[in-house]
This record gives structure tokens, sequence and C-alpha cells, in this order.
């Protein structure tokens, strides 16, 4: 996509807005942590909303997996400026991801999905990388799955 300015955090809440629907069928409560001013940047809008799509997608997939359909799970999502860019810290109260499967999990076709393709977390890995990096973690609140997602590059401010 073409680089244009945008509001990163109108953005994050945005890509939410689009599965407000089903994560309100899933009683699922999510909550958006961001900066007291807002994070504006220079980058491909579609780029941002690739990434954000595919970690809410697979959040609710497996909170809904893990407790049950209807039966709730949070989700808290942190956004932070960088000297050069942005953060934005994803986390969920589902089942995580196994030590051994962090890296794995980038990797084409490699799923736990049911019917899962394993293209998602790779296709999102690979769109970042013009701009940053993507990390699973295991030391977010809450705990359960823990993404970072760090635009430090090409992102002008």
């Amino acid at each position: 996509g073409e680089a244009t300015t945008i509001d990163v955090i109108e953005e994050v809440e945005d890509n939410f807005s689009l599965y407000e629907s089903l994560i309100k069928k899933q009683n699922i409560d999510y909550e958006i942590s961001v900066s007291e001013k807002p994070i504006k940047v220079k980058m491909a809008r579609a780029a941002l909303g690739q990434i954000m799509a595919n970690l809410i997608d697979n959040s609710v997939f497996w909170l809904v997996r893990e407790k049950g359909a209807g039966k709730g799970g949070k989700i808290h999502v942190r956004v932070e400026p960088l000297e050069h860019g942005f953060r934005i810290l994803f986390s969920d109260d589902g089942p995580g991801v196994d030590e051994e499967d962090r890296e794995r999990i980038f990797e084409p076709y490699f799923t736990k999905k049911p019917d899962g393709i394993g293209l998602g977390l790779y296709i999102a890995r690979l769109v970042i990388e013009k701009y940053g990096r993507l990390i699973c973690h295991n030391d977010c609140e809450p705990q359960g799955a823990c993404f970072e997602a760090i635009f430090e590059r090409s992102v002008g401010r």
C-alpha cells in the first residue's frame, strides 16, 4: 500500500471496531492503552491493518477455543511511541504459545488451528519486515499469547 500519514491509535481502534460484533458475541473484554499524545506516522495503513487483523483474529479464535463460545476472555493492547516509531504490545488471557513454537508460528504453513492454513502470522511478519519486527513473548499481562510489533524503520514521524 501507499504510505500516508496515519494516526496509529485510531487505526488500532478501527481494527477492533471491525471485530466488534464478534468480540461482543463472545463476551470478550478488550482494552487499548495509549499514550496521551497521538502517534502520527507515515506508512502504509494496510500494513498496520494486516498485522492488527491477524492478531485480533487469532486471539478471538484461541480465546473461544480455550474458554468456550460466549464465555469471554481478555485482550489488552498497549500502543507506545518510540524515538523513531512506535510499538504495539498485544496480549490475551488465552492458552498462549508453547515455548517451542514461538519461532515456528511465523513459518509458512505452520499452524495449531484445526483446518488452519498457517499463513496469518507468516504474512504479518513479512508485512512488518519493512518497518521493524514482530516477536512472540511470554511475559505480558494478561498471561497468554503475547506479541510485540515494533515499528522503527521507514515510519516518518
